[in-house]
């Protein structure tokens, strides 16, 4: 009863496993695991490569690979058999035959298609501008089978729905294109471009607070060293944003000795050639940062390739200046002298010991009809997009009071030599005063009448 019930298993199983055989894609060098559902135990397996056994398990447990040029690939499970780093040669038709414990063939053989998937770019080095690329992603579907299709998909997700493309040098075509082979099986293909990267922002900007930094890089994958066999020099430019003339910034040749030529430098420094970062930097922004940096790599082609960073100036502009005197009037404008983006908004931050509470926050002007002591120190606008800080400029405030200790000391001893140079201009013209004449009386022992004598 038992060995009928076990009989009958087998039999179910194998009637659902019968058919043209499951299919398995994979490429030359892959790992291949074949596998099926072991009824019971006490029962032989065998497996066969087209009609030559390869591999045997007795009913003990007992796993066997036959001497054959397989052997060494094999790993032989309790219900599976897995070929390692499948070679060109490998591929085909495998099937797995169950017997009972008299060796008796227990229904059909189960079947296997191992066929070999291509899938490959040519040329395999990152592309230069005049180049060009073919993507292979291909099938040989074996007679009696029903077609294999085939498409790749591109980084950015539109398909191609044929085994063969071929893509041109350009940034759009650089990343991971997708191969996928009857709609299941998917294999990546890397495919690079000697171009630069997309900087992380979209908006570029600086200000005499924050850090300045000029992004330019080309994929990490791309070694330093082939960069220097195609290359002829790397140069650096920046066009002024009030001037339509582009100065040289840097010079980089590939010949010996290697070492930059530093031209107009603007006291900017530059990175880690080695790990393929072409940025321009220093620690803080100017306010005639404002422009357009371009990078260009010239090839030994004279190809070239050209990227270009527009940054802005971020500043806080005060009227009538940053010294003022208690009660005045004071507008502040954080501006970068170009209207912003709609996804951007600035963000002020006043001082702590500032009472004030702005009206409007985000407002690009700020008014106030009188300013007071407390409003004295660091004043800063911040530029954001999304949530990410792009920049931020500090404008410090000294507010005075109307008078204050030096006035009044000034005003004092003003006062005290004006008081004095009355009191000597006083005392000198009493000593100059005029004296009135008096009437002078003759004192003479005999005084005589006026008139004319005879002497």
């Amino acid at each position: 009863m038992k060995m009928l019930i076990q009989h009958l298993l087998i039999l179910i199983f194998l009637s659902k496993a019968a058919g043209a055989g499951e299919i398995f894609l994979a490429q030359v060098g892959d790992d291949v695991t074949l596998t099926v559902s072991k009824p019971s135990s006490n029962v032989y397996m065998y497996w066969y490569k087209k009609d030559t056994e390869i591999a045997s398990i007795n009913n003990l447990g007992g796993k066997f690979p036959a001497e054959t040029s397989l052997k060494k690939k094999l790993i032989v499970g309790d219900n599976s058999l897995t070929i390692k780093s499948i070679g060109e040669n490998d591929f085909g038709k495998f099937k797995c035959e169950i017997k009972d414990s008299s060796k008796n063939p227990q229904g059909t053989p189960i079947e296997f298609n191992v066929i070999k998937l291509k899938v490959g770019v040519n040329p395999t080095e990152p592309l230069l501008p005049s180049q060009t690329a073919t993507l292979t992603c291909e099938v040989e579907t074996p007679p009696g089978l029903a077609k294999i299709t085939t498409k790749l998909i591109s980084p950015h997700g539109n398909e191609i729905p044929r085994g063969k493309h071929v893509i041109e040098a350009k940034s759009q075509n650089s990343g991971l294109w997708t191969c996928v082979a009857n709609n299941k099986k998917k294999v990546s293909i890397s495919v690079s471009v000697v171009d630069f990267q997309t900087p992380t922002l979209p908006y570029q900007y600086t200000s005499e607070n924050s850090p300045f930094l000029v992004p330019f890089s080309i994929p990490p994958n791309i070694q330093w060293d082939y960069i220097k066999n195609v290359t002829q020099k790397i140069e650096w430019f920046f066009t002024p944003k009030t001037s339509s003339v582009a100065t040289k910034l840097f010079s980089l040749s590939m010949k010996e000795p290697f070492k930059p030529e530093v031209g107009q430098g603007r006291n900017l420094k530059h990175f880690n050639f080695n790990k393929g970062d072409f940025s321009l930097g220093r620690n803080k922004g100017q306010k005639d940062d404002a422009g357009t940096y371009t990078c260009s790599i010239t090839f030994n082609d004279e190809k070239t390739r050209k990227s270009t960073r527009k940054f802005e100036v971020l500043q806080i502009i005060p009227y009538p200046g940053a010294q003022l005197t208690s009660g005045q009037k004071l507008k502040l404008s954080c501006t970068t002298g170009e209207p912003l983006a709609p996804d951007m908004q600035l963000k002020w931050v006043f001082p702590q010991k500032s009472p004030r509470l702005p009206p409007d926050q985000h407002s690009a002007n700020l008014t106030f009809p009188e300013v007071r002591i407390d409003d004295s120190g660091n004043w800063e606008c911040e530029l954001w997009w999304n949530n990410t800080s792009l920049a931020s400029a500090v404008i410090r405030l000294q507010i005075e009071p109307i008078l204050n200790t030096w006035q009044l000391v000034v005003v004092c001893v003003v006062g005290v030599i004006l008081l004095v140079l009355l009191v000597f201009i006083f005392i000198r013209c009493r000593r100059h005063k005029p004296r009135r004449l008096r009437h002078q009386f003759c004192r003479c022992k005999n005084p005589q009448p006026k008139g004319f004598y005879r002497t």
